[in-house]
C-alpha cells in the first residue's frame, strides 16, 4: 500500500480501485482516511510510509487552522461525492407516448418516430426498442415507449410530436421524456443479467456497427427537423383570384388581416401571399412552433395544415397529381430567392387535397 500512494500520480488512479474510505487532498496534496468507527481521520506520510492521525500532526495549529482544513476536506469530499453520483446516472433516450389509438402498432410508430432519431434495437433480436402498453386482458391501453440510439432525439421527438394528432381526425396525443426509477432499473437490470455466448457477443458487435453507422448517415428525412419550417403554417383558400382582379387593395387587405389575426396567436415572423395561386395559398411562419400549433387549431375552416416531414398532420396526401407536377408561381414583390423558392415549391407539393 505504502508503494502504491508513494509512488503512482494520484491523479491517475481510478477513484472505483480505491477504499471508499480514502480520498486525496489536491489542495494538501496528501492522501486522507477517515475511519467511519471511530470518526477518526488520517493523514499518509511518505517519509515515513504510514498512516498518521491528523490530530498529532496538527496539535500546533490554531483552531482557525484546524476549522479551515476541516472545510476544505469536506469540500472536496462533496466534490467527490458528486461526481460519482452523477456518473451513475443514465441519460434517459426514450420517450413516453400517450392518448395513442387503440388499433396503433409498432410498425406505425416506429415509421412515424424514426423521423427524428434512429430508434434502439435490441442486440440480440434486432427488434425495435418500442413498448406498447397492455390491460391484464392483454389490450393496449393507448400508451406506449419508443427508446432513442441518442438522448438529443428525446427532445426533438417532444417538440415535433407534443399536442400533435398520430392521425387526420384522431385525437392530440402526448409525448414526454421517459422517466425511470433509478435503483429499480439498475435492480432488474442485474436480476436479468446472464453471462452471454462467443456467438451473442459477435451478434452484438455487428450489430452496434450497423447501429453506429446509421447514426452516422442519419440527417434526418426531407428537411424536416429545419426549425424554420416546424413553426411555419399553409393556409389554403383564404382568397380567390377573382378577389385580387376585382380590388387592387385586396392583397394588402389580406396581409394586413393575416398578420393581425394572427399576431393574436403569437409573434408572427413573416406573411406571404402567393397571389398568383387558384387556391389561395397563404404562408405564416412564427417565431416558435407553439404559435404555429395554435393556428392550426383554430384555423381548421380555411384547411390550415403545418409540415412535419413528409406531409402534413401525420396523414398521407390524398392526391399527388396537380401539385406534385406544377411549380409554384411566385408571389408578385417576393424577391427571387432560390432556396426560398424551393422550400416553398416543398410545402405546397404536400399540402393536403380536400
Amino acid at each position: 500500500m505504502a508503494e502504491f500512494l508513494k509512488d503512482i500520480d494520484p491523479r491517475i488512479i481510478d477513484p472505483k480501485d480505491l477504499d471508499p474510505r480514502i480520498s486525496y487532498d489536491q489542495t494538501e496534496d496528501q492522501w486522507l482516511f477517515e475511519d467511519p468507527q471511530t470518526l477518526e481521520s488520517f493523514q499518509f506520510n511518505d517519509v515515513l510510509e504510514r498512516w498518521l492521525p491528523i490530530e498529532s500532526l496538527n496539535e500546533d495549529l490554531s483552531d482557525a487552522q484546524k476549522e479551515l482544513q476541516e472545510k476544505k476536506r469536506q469540500k472536496l469530499q462533496e466534490v467527490k461525492e458528486a461526481k460519482q453520483a452523477k456518473s451513475k446516472q443514465k441519460v434517459s433516450t426514450a420517450v413516453y407516448v400517450s392518448n395513442l389509438p387503440l388499433d396503433t402498432d409498432v410498425t406505425e410508430l416506429k415509421e412515424i418516430f424514426s423521423k427524428y432519431g434512429i430508434i434502439a434495437e435490441d442486440l440480440l433480436t434486432g427488434k425495435s426498442k418500442i413498448k406498447l402498453y397492455t390491460n391484464e386482458q392483454n389490450e393496449f391501453k393507448g400508451d406506449a415507449l419508443v427508446v432513442y440510439l441518442k438522448p438529443e432525439s428525446v427532445e426533438l421527438a417532444v417538440q415535433m410530436l407534443n399536442e400533435t394528432k398520430l392521425r387526420v381526425n384522431g385525437d392530440v396525443i402526448s409525448v414526454q421524456k421517459a422517466e425511470f426509477n433509478q435503483s429499480k432499473t439498475e435492480d432488474n437490470e442485474k436480476k436479468h443479467k446472464r453471462p452471454l455466448t462467443e456467438e451473442e457477443k459477435s451478434i452484438i458487435r455487428k450489430r452496434l456497427k450497423t447501429l453506429n453507422e446509421k447514426v452516422d448517415d442519419w440527417n434526418g428525412e426531407d428537411d424536416q427537423i429545419n426549425p424554420k419550417w416546424i413553426r411555419t403554417v399553409i393556409i389554403k383558400r383564404a382568397f380567390t383570384l377573382k378577389e385580387l382582379e376585382e380590388d387592387p387593395d385586396a392583397l394588402k387587405e389580406i396581409e394586413e388581416d393575416m398578420m393581425e389575426g394572427c399576431e393574436e396567436l403569437g409573434q408572427v415572423e413573416k406573411v406571404i401571399v402567393f397571389d398568383q395561386e387558384e387556391e389561395g395559398v397563404v404562408m405564416v411562419r412564427f417565431y416558435n412552433s407553439e404559435s404555429a400549433v395554435k393556428c392550426i387549431d383554430v384555423s381548421q375552416k380555411l384547411a390550415v395544415t403545418r409540415y412535419n416531414g413528409e406531409h402534413y398532420n401525420k396523414s398521407e396526401p390524398k392526391s399527388k397529381d396537380k401539385t406534385d407536377n406544377t411549380p409554384i408561381r411566385i408571389p408578385t414583390g417576393v424577391e427571387d430567392n432560390d432556396e426560398e423558392e424551393e422550400r416553398i415549391q416543398s410545402f405546397i407539393k404536400h399540402v393536403d387535397e380536400e
